[in-house]
Parts: structure tokens; C-alpha cells; sequence
């Protein structure tokens, strides 16, 4: 995972696509993880449930449910907040 992200990272990208990227990997690789996020100067997409990794990173939330699509604006905690809100 290291390694691979160092490749990635060496590269000239702008989109970052993670499908739950802090399963499966120990505490330090998961810092390693987190500060390359945050020198990445692009953009993250991700699918996580990792409220820690989601609340760090996320700005937009996107919920599909039920057929439909929602985007929310703000972190983890701002979108649950958001639903207490909406019932």
C-alpha cells in the first residue's frame, strides 16, 4: 500500500478514487495514508466507513438511497446533523 501510493503520489494526477482505503491496513500505514492525503492537491473521491477518515477529508457527502441521489455539503457529522434535521 505504501509503495503504491508513493507511485501514485510521484505522478502528475488530479483525482484520487479510494474504495474504503483504511480497511486492512495497520495504524502507521494508515498515517502514512492520511499525510499523503493531505499534501494531495486534488481531488479525493472515496467510499468509506471510516468516520474518523471520512470527518478528516470529506467536504460533500453523496447518499444514494431508495433510487435517488443527495449531496450533502460538510463532513460525516454535518450530514448526519443534517438528517436529524430533515425528520
Amino acid at each position: 500500500m505504501r509503495v503504491k501510493l508513493a507511485e501514485l503520489l510521484q505522478q502528475k494526477i488530479n483525482t484520487l478514487i479510494f474504495d474504503e482505503p483504511t480497511n486492512h491496513i495497520d495504524i502507521p500505514t494508515k498515517e502514512v495514508l492520511e499525510n499523503a492525503i493531505e499534501d494531495f492537491d486534488g481531488t479525493l473521491l472515496f467510499v468509506s466507513h471510516d468516520r474518523y477518515f471520512i470527518n478528516k477529508f470529506a467536504d460533500k457527502i453523496i447518499e444514494f438511497k431508495d433510487g435517488k441521489v443527495t449531496t450533502y455539503l460538510g463532513n460525516y457529522d454535518d450530514y448526519k446533523e443534517k438528517l436529524k434535521q430533515k425528520f
